[in-house]
């Protein structure tokens, strides 16, 4: 009987630990996962930022050459 008892206790264990194994598993593919989408949220912005100061150094060049020429 009580061997039957440390199996159960020792199954119960191995399943517990297959469990939070499996749960911890998850979490970090999770955190990865939001991690990465909040890498490339970040990368859209610095791009868009990016295309803006393009856009004002190339308005800027252009008032330059503009006043240049007068």
């Amino acid at each position: 009987m009580w061997e039957a008892w440390g199996y159960r206790q020792a199954q119960a264990a191995d399943d517990y630990r297959r469990i939070e194994l499996q749960r911890l598993r998850w979490d970090r593919s999770n955190l990865w996962s939001s991690e990465v989408r909040g890498l490339e949220e970040r990368v859209r912005d610095l791009e868009r930022l990016l295309g803006r100061k393009t856009m004002q150094v190339e308005i800027l060049k252009d008032a330059l050459a503009g006043s240049d020429s007068k």
